[in-house]
């Protein structure tokens, strides 16, 4: 049986990958407002995508995760998913302490962060990149 993306996916997961190609592309258009000093709106936009991400990390990734991690034999996969699954947590972390620092409040003090928002936006683009590999590797 296949899913409505043609692969063997539960709809979970089906559904966890448009949210995260979503997400991306939310986060392309928070660094938009970013480059075009439309700060607030920046900062809400990543409160968002931040928020969503957790959402589907919690719904749908931590149980596939926990299953993979006992079911799957094949060792590159496992490493793969442990790797994932790290740099998720750190991403999240990361996430929120911006969030934090920002506290919902004029953007002045997000701008002695600017070299964690961009190191963020990489480990996020990354961990993506690792969630769609892991996505093929297991239904495709």
């Amino acid at each position: 049986m296949t899913s409505f993306l043609g692969t063997v996916a539960p709809l979970s997961s089906d559904l966890s990958l448009i949210l995260q190609v979503l997400v991306l592309v939310t986060l392309t258009v928070g660094v938009f407002r970013a480059n075009s000093r439309q700060f607030m709106q920046h900062g809400y936009v990543m409160l968002g995508c931040v928020v969503l991400n957790t959402v589907t990390v919690l719904v749908v990734m931590i149980p596939v995760v926990r299953g993979l991690i006992r079911v799957v034999h094949l060792y590159v996969l496992s490493l793969l998913v442990r790797i994932h699954a790290v740099v998720g947590v750190v991403v999240l972390a990361l996430g929120y302490y911006l969030i934090w620092v920002w506290r919902l409040a004029t953007p002045a003090p997000c701008f002695q962060q600017k070299r964690k928002m961009r190191a963020l936006a990489a480990a996020w683009v990354l961990e993506a990149v690792g969630g769609i590999i892991i996505y093929y590797l297991l239904y495709m």
